[in-house]
C-alpha cells in the first residue's frame, strides 16, 4: 500500500480532482476486495448452509424425487399389504403387483414411452407360453427377439424417449430370458402357466423401475409365502434406512461433491476435478441402486440381503474385477449364469468379452456405454491374466479376486511386498475408474437425449487415451512374464 501511494504525490491528486483520504479509503478497499477474492478461489466453495440451501433442497425436493421417495414407495407399502393376505389366490396377488408396476411406470414415465414395453410383454408371453407347450428351444426365441426388440426400439424410437424407456427395457428383457433359458434347462421350480403370472412377474412393482432382477422362482415363492412379522417389520426398516442412504447420494452426486471438489480452486488439477466428475457418475448409480434395494424391501420381496451394490467396494477397490462384481450385483449373476457360464467352454478369454458385448447390448448399443463397457472388458482381462500368473509365480495372495483365508499360498496378505503389490493395483483401478467415467459428465442436453460418439472420443483424447494404453501394457508384461 506504501507503494501505492508512493507513485501519486497530492499534487497529482489535486490535478485529478481526489483528495488524499478519498484515495486511502480506494487503496484500502482495493486491497481488501483482493484479499477477499484470492481467498475465495483458494477457499473455492460457498458456505456449506448456502450449498444445502441453493442446492441441496430443491434436489430432495424436486418433482421427480417426489414421485420417487413417496408415490413409488407406497406402491410398494401396499403390495406388501396385499401379499400378506392370505386367502387372495396366488394369481390375484400376482395380477395386482403386475398393475401397481404398470402405475409406478405411469408415474414415472410418458404414455408414448409405456406402450412399446406393454406391447413388448404380450409378445414375449405369446413366446413364452407357446415354447413351454411345444416343449421347444424357448430361450432362443426369447434371446433373438429380444436383440431384435433391442435394436428395433433404438432404431426407431427417439433418443430421448429410449433414454427414458431403456432401465425398465433392460430388466424386463433380462427377466424374460431367464425365464425362457430355465425353462429349458427345467430350473423353475414354479413355472409361468400363464399370461397373469408373467405379468406380474416382468411388472413387479419393486423392480421394473431401476430393478434388480431376481428369478421367477424367487418372485413366486416371495409373493405367496409372506414372512413373519417381526422379519416384516426389520425388513421394512432396512428399506427405510436404505432410502436414507439413496437420498445422500442423490445430494452428494448433485451437490456435495461439487462442493468439496470446486472448479474455480486453483490448486486442483484437471485430474482430480476428472475424479470428482467420475465419483459424481458413482454417486448417482448408488442413488438408483440403493432405491432399487429399498423398494424390494419395502415391498415384501427380501431376497436374502438384497444387495445390489457396494460402494465400498467400488470406491476403494482391490481390482477392477471385484468392481465390476459389485457394482451391479443382481446382474453380474444374471451375466455369469446366462452369458459367461455358456460361452466358457469356448475359452475363458472369448467368455469374458461375449459377457461385456452382451452388458452392452442390454445397456442399448449406446457409443459412450458401449465404449466404457468393452474398454472395462479388456482392462480387467489384462489384470486378471496379469494377477494370476504374479500370484503363482510369487505364491502370494495378489490375485484380482481376494483369497480364502484358508489358501495355499505362502505369502499371505499381511505379508509387507504382498500388501506393496495389492496397494499398487489398487491405485491401478482408481485410475482407470477416473478415466471412464470422464465421459458422463454432462454435456448439455446429452443427459436426456444420450451422449454421442464425439463427445466421449474428445474426452478420452483430452488425456491421450492414456488408460486405453496402460491396459494395453499391462496386457503385454502378463503375456511376457
Amino acid at each position: 500500500m506504501e507503494d501505492a501511494w508512493d507513485g501519486f504525490d497530492e499534487d497529482m491528486l489535486d490535478e485529478m480532482g481526489i483528495s488524499p483520504e478519498d484515495y486511502q479509503e480506494y487503496l484500502q478497499q482495493y486491497h481488501s476486495q483482493s484479499y477477499g477474492q484470492t481467498e475465495e478461489v483458494f477457499a473455492g466453495r460457498q458456505p456449506w448452509r448456502k450449498m444445502l440451501v441453493d442446492c441441496a433442497q430443491p434436489v430432495l425436493f424436486a418433482p421427480d424425487t417426489q414421485r420417487l421417495v413417496t408415490y413409488i414407495v407406497a406402491l410398494c407399502l401396499l403390495q406388501r399389504f396385499i401379499n400378506n393376505l392370505v386367502f387372495l389366490p396366488s394369481r390375484v396377488k400376482s395380477l395386482t403387483t403386475g398393475i401397481l408396476g404398470v402405475c409406478a411406470l405411469y408415474l414415472t414415465m410418458d404414455k408414448e414411452t409405456l406402450l412399446p414395453l406393454v406391447g413388448l410383454f404380450g409378445v414375449f408371453v405369446l413366446i413364452i407360453l407357446w415354447s413351454a407347450k411345444e416343449k421347444r428351444s424357448c430361450g432362443v426365441f426369447v434371446t433373438l427377439f429380444s436383440a431384435a426388440a433391442m435394436l428395433t426400439f433404438q432404431i426407431h424410437l427417439p433418443s430421448k424417449q429410449f433414454t427414458k424407456l431403456r432401465g425398465a427395457l433392460m430388466i424386463f428383457v433380462m427377466k424374460m430370458v431367464s425365464v425362457g433359458v430355465d425353462l429349458d434347462a427345467s430350473a423353475l421350480n414354479a413355472v409361468p402357466s400363464d399370461a397373469a403370472t408373467l405379468f406380474g412377474y416382468c411388472f413387479d412393482v419393486s423392480s421394473v423401475l431401476f430393478g434388480p432382477w431376481f428369478r421367477f422362482a424367487d418372485h413366486w415363492t416371495m409373493l405367496n409365502q409372506p414372512s413373519a412379522i417381526l422379519e416384516q417389520v426389520k425388513s421394512i426398516l432396512r428399506g427405510c434406512v436404505k432410502l436414507a442412504f439413496c437420498l445422500f447420494f442423490l445430494v452428494y452426486s448433485s451437490c456435495l461433491v461439487d462442493w468439496l471438489i470446486p472448479d474455480n480452486a486453483a490448486y486442483i488439477s484437471r485430474w482430480l476435478t476428472a475424479f470428482r466428475d467420475a465419483q459424481s457418475y458413482r454417486s448417482s448409480h448408488y442413488f438408483v441402486s440403493f432405491i432399487a434395494e429399498a423398494y424390494v424391501l419395502l415391498a415384501g420381496f427380501d431376497f436374502g440381503k438384497t444387495v445390489v451394490t457396494s460402494p465400498l467396494h467400488i470406491e476403494l477397490p482391490r481390482s477392477l474385477v471385484e468392481t465390476v462384481v459389485h457394482w451391479n450385483v443382481p446382474m453380474h449373476r444374471w451375466l455369469r449364469h446366462y452369458v459367461f457360464e455358456r460361452v466358457r467352454k469356448v475359452g475363458a478369454g472369448t467368455a469374458v468379452i461375449c459377457t461385456y458385448v452382451a452388458s452392452s447390448f442390454l445397456h442399448g448399443l449406446n457409443f459412450q456405454l458401449s465404449a466404457v463397457l468393452l474398454s472395462l472388458g479388456f482392462y480387467t482381462y489384462a489384470e486378471h491374466v496379469l494377477r494370476e500368473k504374479l500370484a503363482r509365480t510369487y505364491n502370494a495372495c495378489i490375485r484380482a479376486r481376494k483369497c480364502a483365508p484358508d489358501c495355499s499360498h505362502q505369502n499371505k496378505k499381511t505379508h509387507m511386498v504382498v500388501m506393496l503389490v495389492n496397494f499398487l493395483f489398487f491405485v491401478l483401478a482408481v485410475f482407470h475408474l477416473t478415466y471412464l467415467g470422464m465421459p458422463f459428465v454432462s454435456a448439455g442436453d446429452d443427459d436426456e437425449h444420450g451422449y454421442s460418439w464425439k463427445h466421449t472420443w474428445t474426452v478420452w483424447r483430452r488425456f491421450n487415451f492414456i488408460s486405453h494404453w496402460v491396459a494395453a501394457l499391462t496386457l503385454y508384461f502378463a503375456w511376457a512374464i
